[in-house]
């Protein structure tokens, strides 16, 4: 719970995010190849499209950003003045190599890769698969 509803505008333009220390066998993470802003259900309906492939593989998701900020909006056709508007919808603010989600597998696949990368087309922003396959 936040102490104001309403926040300033975040500078997503600036920095970048830290690269995973050391990335481990099995372990995969979808990263953010820009800066940008994404919605709830953006954020949602890729989560939902990546478990429903990694679970038939035995394997786990963990999203690793779960800070969303208000993003406030006034109705059109209102004049100008009078404050700030009323929170719209919920938003993520995500610098350049942001990442998103972790998953973590069981077994190996040779279609792992596009299967991570196929959650991606949910995002309005490009993203690459990093990691390494287990060892079998």
């Amino acid at each position: 719970m936040r102490k104001f509803r309403k926040i300033h505008k975040i500078n997503i333009s600036r920095g970048v995010a830290h690269d995973p220390k050391s990335i481990r066998e099995g372990v995969y993470y979808l990263r953010v190849l820009k800066g940008c802003v994404l919605t709830e259900n953006q954020v949602k309906a890729a989560r939902i499209a990546l478990t429903r492939q990694i679970r038939k593989h035995e394997g786990r998701v963990e999203s690793l950003l779960h800070v969303f900020y208000p993003k406030t909006a006034k109705p059109i056709g209102v004049r100008m003045g009078s404050g700030k508007g009323e929170p719209e919808m919920n938003v993520m603010y995500l610098k350049r190599n942001s990442l998103l989600f972790r998953i973590i597998l069981k077994k190996n696949d040779l279609f792992l890769k596009k299967i991570i990368f196929r959650s991606s087309y949910k995002l309005p922003v490009r993203c690459e698969v990093l990691g390494f396959p287990v060892r079998s």
